[in-house]
C-alpha cells in the first residue's frame, strides 16, 4: 500500500507506511534482515523522491551494508543497493561517485547474471546514460532487444534515448 501511496504522490500516507513496516520487520525479524533492507530501501526511495537527500542516502547505505553483510558483495541484490545509491549520487550531481557503483554493480551483474541478462543491461544504460555513452546505449538496447523483445517498454525507452542522441 506503501508503494502504492508514492506512486500517487501521497507520500504523508507513504512515509507512515514505509515507517510501520520497517519498524515491524525489525522488531520481528532484527536488523540484520533482508527484509529489514528492502523496508529501508523503500523508504530511502520515498525520501529520494521528496528531495530528502540526506535522510535517503543514510538510509540506501544502510540497506547496502545489510545486502553485503547478508548475502555477499557479489550478489543481485546488492547489486541493486548499489545502483540505487548511484542513481542518488548521479541526481545530486556526484558523477564520479555515481559511476563508480554504477560500474561496480554492472561487474557483479556481468558475473553472477550474465552479459545477456535484463538486469545488465539496466545497469549498462543507467552508467550510458550518465556517461552520455552511445555505444553502451547501444549494448544495453540489444540485450533488452533479445531478451524482452522489440515492443517491451524498457526497449522502446532505451530505443527512444537513442533516437534523441540525447537522453534524458
Amino acid at each position: 500500500m506503501a508503494l502504492l501511496y508514492d506512486n500517487q504522490g501521497k507520500y504523508e500516507q507513504a512515509k507512515s507506511l514505509h515507517l510501520r513496516a520497517l519498524d515491524i520487520r525489525e522488531r520481528v525479524l532484527g536488523h540484520m534482515h533482508l527484509a529489514t533492507a528492502s523496508s529501508l530501501n523503500n523508504l530511502a526511495g520515498l525520501y529520494r523522491q521528496q528531495g530528502k537527500d540526506k535522510q535517503a542516502e543514510l538510509l540506501f547505505k544502510d540497506a547496502l551494508d545489510i545486502r553485503e553483510r547478508v548475502l555477499g558483495h557479489m550478489h543481485p541484490d546488492t547489486a541493486s543497493s548499489l545502483c540505487n545509491l548511484a542513481g542518488l549520487y548521479q541526481q545530486q550531481g556526484k558523477d564520479k561517485q555515481a559511476e563508480l557503483l554504477f560500474k561496480d554493480a554492472l561487474d557483479i551483474r556481468e558475473r553472477m547474471l550474465g552479459h545477456m541478462h535484463p538486469d545488465t543491461a539496466m545497469s549498462l544504460w543507467w552508467l550510458a546514460r550518465l556517461k552520455d555513452d552511445q555505444e553502451l546505449y547501444q549494448q544495453a538496447y540489444l540485450i533488452f532487444k533479445q531478451t524482452l523483445g522489440e515492443m517491451h517498454p524498457t526497449t522502446l525507452n532505451i530505443r527512444r534515448d537513442l533516437e534523441n542522441d540525447h537522453p534524458g
